[in-house]
């Protein structure tokens, strides 16, 4: 099996990651926060995900009322 470090670090981050409950995760100060940390955490200048990423899924199903 082979691991990407990035694969890693953001699995862990997903994993240790309480986002509040919103109506609107996609406009929402902790799903930026989010982004901007784990962007950070990957070593890259941000992280942008399109509209139907995964990670945006992953934000929504989270970040629900």
């Amino acid at each position: 099996m082979i691991m990407y470090p990035e694969t890693v670090v953001l699995a862990r981050a997903l994993a240790r990651t309480r986002l509040p409950a919103t109506s609107r995760p996609d406009r929402h100060p902790a799903a930026g926060a989010f982004l901007e940390h784990t962007a950070h955490t990957l070593g890259l200048a941000r992280l942008t995900p399109g509209p139907d990423d995964l990670l945006w899924a992953w934000i929504r199903h989270h970040t629900r009322p």
